[in-house]
């Protein structure tokens, strides 16, 4: 690491431990009777602007807490319905010992009120066994502002300048809009959600471990966003527009729509992007034969460009207060291309350079992909009880076509050479997916239950051919192939949660049936499994005191293999070097064990222990003077990790949060007949520094830095970034134009090399990471319509294990 940007982590740090210099603020609120009154609103207000700096609610004792409250003087007040406001202050706070505030005694109203329907207000944030609640509506969050800005003030959320979303230091977050996936990149999500004002928004739930009532698959956290189900009507919008330059430039503009009028809500939007780049890929490696030990190295340089379109169109029905019938179709279409150049030298140790491979690639790709949705929604008297049902349509289509030039000049008499390469290979998957969910409140607990049922077929058809010596174009029967693959998953599920005294339990069970066959064409070969998989959780959640709850936490989840990874195809880079798929590739399936503290509402800790069964990894193999990648189930690994999430108020206008991660991988097993034991200790920090200016401005400063990772077989070296962007707001905030800077210093790159086998394979990887952003926003219309939310259906899974073009 270079010292500039060693000095760059230090003073973060040290910013971040200078800032823990603060108060606790503590008090009571009573009534004329001297009684403490709960579910009372607090608000810590600056006596210099009034502005709000902090809020709360009492509890049962009417007591209540105001924690991480830097130097100054303030007004606090307290407010009940059915009293007048209460008021206290000027109050100073000074240095970090903790501080009690005057009582607040709360008058009740003297006129004589209408029959009203009085209903305690909820505390900002509650933790429930599986999840953590911010409760937004009517809090301190819904003040101004868009859901994104409510998500980076949530506990152990992040939000980088280009809008990725991380919880507790993962990325990879799935974003749910009213418990519908978002079908959207992270750009886009993002994008929505700036789009979303604050005052929409009820809840953010925050899932770090799901329960049964989720898809078994994956194990990234999940984000609910529930919104309210406002009756405004009126229409309301967006228009972005971007553009951007590293090594190549980039384009992208984006509208949406969403308008309600009466019964009907419709919703649209459209985004085109345009990106220009490139990778520069170095691989060294040997291989043995009967001429002793061959060296490869390998230059390979790779322009690519693309260009892609998404559209989403729907219409909500509100047939009555409890019935809503919604369809929906979305999708995208675009192509992506490169053009490459590749020089291999091969040498053999003690005789020297024996010949030069230089490849020339042109490579073209489509893609198309449509969604079709239909959604119901009844609800009943009871509160809490709700039926849904969705049922979905999906059908992707893509097409791969390749030219090579493969040219040989040797370093004895042997004569040079030429050897022509041209491929086609077609793609096509659908997707039928129904599901039904239900959820039945009894007494003080819940039962939640549900079923999904899916359908996948694949054609995917490899023709590569070669140019013999008379000009004719032949088949080559090594990469040529025809692969059918079919799949049936059905799954339910039962939940239910209730409390013992203080103690919270969630314990749920899925069940998910499973059949698929994939068949090989050309090898005449049909692989096919069936099998019941159960996906148990338990949550617990006991409050220790005001201050301090503890959660714990069991799930067993499951990774499936991408459609394409199963596919026996290979995608050159030049004729020595390919990827190919492995229609033997199995699922992992992963038990995870978590124990979660938070203090103060605001520092979260996860401590967790998992175990992987035949873990999907990323392998590079040697196969004669062959090298080739692709995905094998790797023994088992055992993962031990530390999170940590402390958001830091350093003053009303600099705020930074800070992930801290640690972990431990452990791979065991047998690969190629060896036995396999690696394993890595990992530690990784990333703080964002959000920060106020005057005039409309704010700015952005963050970075991150990660120590060596082990993954299968291959060690990563350290990476770290820094990136920096300034916002400036006007047309009473409705526009925005923001100037960002990634990958400031150009450190960001993959380097690695493989650490098991007789072979050595080492890789470096960079591509067109640092550039400059300039982004334009605006909002238009009525911001009180509200978006139904109801954005994605119920194929969110199986669309996951459907790759991009490129990637």
């Amino acid at each position: 690491m270079r010292p500039r940007h060693l000095l760059f982590l230090v003073l973060l740090a040290a910013s971040t431990a200078s800032a823990f210099a603060q108060s606790t603020l503590k008090g009571k609120v009573v009534d004329d009777k001297n009684k403490p009154v709960e579910f009372a609103t607090i608000m810590l207000l600056d006596v210099a602007d009034s502005a709000l700096v902090k809020g709360a609610i009492s509890d049962s004792a009417g007591q209540y807490i105001l924690p991480q409250i830097k130097e100054g003087r303030y007004l606090v007040s307290a407010s009940m319905m059915g009293f007048d406001k209460a008021w206290a202050g000027p109050v100073t706070v000074a240095g970090s010992a903790a501080q009690s505030l005057p009582q607040l005694r709360l008058q009740e109203m003297v006129e004589q009120m209408k029959a009203v329907t009085v209903v305690g207000q909820k505390p900002m944030v509650e933790q429930h066994a599986d999840r953590m609640v911010v409760n937004v509506e009517g809090s301190i969050l819904a003040t101004g502002g868009n859901a994104l800005e409510v998500l980076e003030k949530s506990p152990g959320i992040s939000v980088d300048q280009d809008g990725n979303i991380s919880l507790n230091g993962k990325q990879g977050v799935t974003v749910m809009i009213d418990g519908k996936r978002t079908y959207l990149s992270s750009a886009d999500v993002a994008n929505m959600l700036k789009n979303m004002t604050s005052d929409a928004l009820e809840q953010v739930e925050i899932i770090t471990n799901p329960s049964a009532k989720y898809d078994a698959a994956g194990n990234s956290g999940i984000i609910n966003i529930k919104t309210k189900k406002g009756k405004n009507n009126g229409t309301n919008g967006s228009i972005s527009l971007g553009a951007g330059h590293g090594r190549f430039e980039r384009a992208n503009t984006g509208l949406t729509l969403n308008h309600r009028q009466g019964i009907v809500n419709a919703f649209g939007s459209y985004n085109y992007g345009l990106n220009r780049g490139y990778q520069d890929l170095n691989i060294y490696r040997t291989a043995v034969d009967e001429n002793g030990v061959n060296t490869f190295e390998q230059n390979n340089y790779m322009p690519n460009h693309w260009r892609g379109h998404n559209y989403k169109a729907g219409v909500d029905i509100f047939l009555n207060k409890k019935n809503t019938l919604g369809v929906m179709v979305n999708g995208s279409f675009g192509i992506w291309g490169s053009n490459s150049d590749n020089e291999a030298l091969h040498s053999i140790v003690g005789r020297g350079t024996e010949r030069l491979i230089s490849t020339r690639g042109d490579i073209d790709e489509s893609y198309s992909n449509t969604t079709i949705n239909l959604n119901y929604q009844r609800t009943f008297e009871k509160p809490g009880q709700e039926l849904t049902f969705d049922i979905d349509y999906s059908h992707y289509k893509g097409r791969n076509d390749n030219f090579f030039d493969n040219r040989f000049s040797y370093y004895d008499e042997r004569p040079d050479s030429v050897f022509l390469l041209q491929s086609a290979s077609p793609s096509d998957i659908d997707i039928w997916v129904a599901k039904l969910d239900y959820s039945l409140p009894v007494g003080k607990s819940k039962i939640e239950m549900g079923a999904k049922a899916s359908y996948v077929y694949s054609d995917n058809d490899a023709r590569i051919e070669k140019q013999e010596n008379e000009g004719n174009w032949v088949m080559w029967d090594k990469f040529t192939n025809d692969f059918l693959y079919q799949e049936n998953i059905n799954a339910a599920y039962a939940n239910w949660s209730g409390a013992f005294g203080k103690t919270t339990v969630m314990a749920g069970l899925r069940a998910e049936h499973t059949w698929y066959q994939g068949e090989s064409v050309k090898n005449d070969s049909t692989a096919k499994n069936e099998y019941l998989s159960l996906f148990p959780s338990v949550f617990v959640q006991r409050p220790i005191n005001e201050k301090n709850t503890l959660n714990l936490s069991y799930s067993r989840r499951v990774d499936r293999p991408s459609y394409q990874d199963l596919n026996p195809f290979y995608y050159l880079l030049d004729v020595t070097t390919y990827g190919k798929g492995n229609p033997l590739l199995q699922p992992q399936f992963t038990h995870q064990l978590q124990l979660s503290h938070t203090f103060n509402q605001a520092v979260v800790t996860n401590l967790s222990y998992s175990i992987t069964d035949g873990p999907m990894t990323e392998i590079l193999e040697t196969e004669g003077l062959d090298a080739f990648q692709t995905k094998r189930n790797l023994g088992t690994r055992k993962n031990w990790s530390l999170n940590m999430s402390i958001p830091v108020p350093v003053a009303k206008w600099w705020n930074i949060q800070n992930n801290l991660s640690a972990y431990h991988n452990k791979y065991e097993g047998q690969y190629l007949e060896q036995n396999l034991d690696i394993e890595q200790f990992t530690a990784s920090i990333y703080m964002m520094n959000n920060i106020k200016l005057p005039h409309n401005f704010s700015a952005e400063f963050s970075g991150f830095y990660r120590t060596p990772q082990v993954w299968g077989i291959m060690k990563i070296n350290s990476q770290y970034m820094v990136n920096a962007g300034v916002q400036y707001s006007f047309w009473d905030s409705n526009a925005s134009l923001k100037l960002g800077v990634n990958d400031i210093f150009r450190t960001m790159n993959f380097s690695g090399e493989s650490i098991f086998g007789e072979n050595t394979i080492k890789i470096n990887n960079r591509w067109d990471n640092r550039r400059v952003n300039l982004t334009f926003n605006y909002r238009f219309g009525n911001k009180d319509v509200k978006p139904v939310g109801r954005k994605r259906g119920a194929s969110s899974d199986e669309q996951d294990r459907i790759k991009s073009s490129g990637s």
